[in-house]
């Protein structure tokens, strides 16, 4: 069972929005110490919700294990993003941890540059899980859509991230696979961290191996154990694709891909100031004791970095920063800053005449 060490949401920190503080996080002293799931029945999701309060419109995108599709409440005539999971592929495939890890995260959390759950339902033969829809598509989209970004853009995107991942260490969660394609641009140009499909709760060390080959760290591949580092090594990672175009290990042979991560071998592109080169050698550091975010100051090593001299955390974390770029966005259905969307719903399709698996899910 998953233990939290805290459950905090945006309104723990008040005295951070009213004394201007830019260390964040270091003086709120509201933080709420209710164990996730001592409150789980409160935030349960599920609550009066069936398939029938939705009407499913476009497939975004989709895989072996789940499907990305626009719904509409009904009542509300709102606009959701859900995330639908075949039962029949999560029993076969063994999957019933990993789904439900992913549920109860995004159930307990709140923050405004961190997605949540809205709702929760299943039938027969589905699992819901219902997100506001994040209209803006994603950093990688952007990437391939308008090219690398200048030093000052991916400051401000880096920025948001620092502040999602910070609030989601305070609570011992570990992302662990952050990478443009999972950073969301809402409708006014604010990021949103997506997909906690491989997000785990990490007091100590863990041992999996998981994550996007380009994104994780040495001590991953090693597979001797590894904690938050990770997610610090994924965001330098990720802060190099946005000004270079492209991450600095990638190559198309995997092996050799596999040796430049364990050896944090790359190069960066003329153009880069020496404070990016400086902020990037410190997160891309394949000693743990040595990495930015890792060391006895933790955030603060990186925030109060050079490279971020202008930057107004407090102002940030207000959402008082213009972003550089506010996508265009013409409805609320608008599904144009997304690829592979069809009509098609085949993957939603009805394969049983009964519940086969009540007694596997009945805890969702």
């Amino acid at each position: 069972m998953l233990k939290f060490k805290q459950n905090i949401s945006v309104d723990d920190f008040e005295d951070f929005k009213i004394n201007n503080d830019p260390l964040c996080f270091d003086n709120c002293q509201k933080a709420k110490s209710a164990d996730f799931l001592d409150n789980f029945d409160t935030k349960d999701k599920s609550s009066q919700i069936s398939a029938s309060d939705f009407k499913i419109s476009i497939v975004l995108n989709e895989n072996t294990f789940r499907s990305l599709v626009l719904t509409e409440h009904k009542k509300t005539g709102r606009i959701y993003v859900a995330k639908v999971f075949k039962k029949k592929k999560i029993v076969k495939y063994n999957l019933m941890k990993r789904i439900m890890n992913e549920k109860r995260i995004l159930e307990s959390i709140d923050f405004p540059f961190v997605v949540h759950l809205e709702y929760f339902y299943q039938d027969r033969d589905f699992i819901y899980l219902v997100m506001p829809f994040v209209s803006g598509g994603n950093l990688d989209m952007y990437i391939k859509r308008y090219g690398k970004m200048d030093e000052d853009k991916a400051r401000f995107y880096l920025s948001e991230i620092i502040l999602a991942v910070e609030y989601l260490h305070k609570l011992d969660l570990c992302h662990r696979d952050i990478k443009p394609h999972n950073i969301m641009i809402d409708i006014q140009g604010h990021v949103q961290l997506t997909d906690f499909g491989l997000c785990k709760h990490i007091t100590r060390h863990t041992y999996s191996f998981c994550g996007t080959l380009e994104y994780m760290a040495p001590e991953i591949l090693h597979r001797q154990g590894h904690g938050k580092s990770v997610d610090f090594w994924s965001m330098g990672v990720t802060l190099y694709e946005l000004i270079a175009g492209h991450s600095p290990f990638l190559n198309v042979d995997p092996s050799t891909m596999y040796k430049n991560i364990l050896n944090a071998q790359y190069n960066c592109p003329l153009g880069f100031s020496g404070n990016l080169i400086n902020l990037l050698r410190n997160m891309l550091r394949v000693d743990v004791t040595r990495r930015y975010g890792n060391l006895v100051n933790g955030f603060q090593d990186i925030k109060k970095h050079r490279w971020f001299h202008a930057t107004d955390w407090c102002a940030l974390f207000n959402k008082q920063i213009t972003p550089p770029f506010v996508p265009t966005i013409f409805d609320a259905q608008d599904i144009g800053n997304f690829k592979n969307q069809r009509s098609d719903k085949t993957f939603l399709q009805s394969t049983s005449e009964t519940n086969l698996y009540d007694e596997e899910f009945k805890d969702f």
